[in-house]
């Protein structure tokens, strides 16, 4: 199983309410690896003992090469996913 790169967007509330999910993901998972893209910032993230060390700006340098390209990649954004945007939705 590859490590996951969860990316997240909006404002500041979609950001917070996201870290309980992150927390438990964290501890449940079994996936030391994984990171989080923060497209709006990482500073809700920040001094967080678990998260800190995960979160990443969407313009950290050499993203993709070092940290994207082996994981599998997770939005929570639905216009992003192809089945959504095109009424294929179960």
């Amino acid at each position: 199983m590859r490590s996951k790169a969860f990316f997240i967007n909006g404002g500041y509330g979609r950001v917070l309410c996201s870290i309980p999910a992150f927390e438990l993901y964290a501890k449940e998972s079994g996936d030391d690896d994984f990171i989080i893209v923060c497209e709006g910032g990482t500073d809700a993230f920040k001094g967080h003992p678990q998260l800190d060390h995960r979160a990443y700006d969407n313009w950290h340098k050499n993203l993709f090469k070092d940290k994207l390209k082996d994981r599998d990649i997770v939005t929570t954004e639905p216009y992003r996913i192809w089945e959504y945007y095109n009424n294929n939705v179960i």
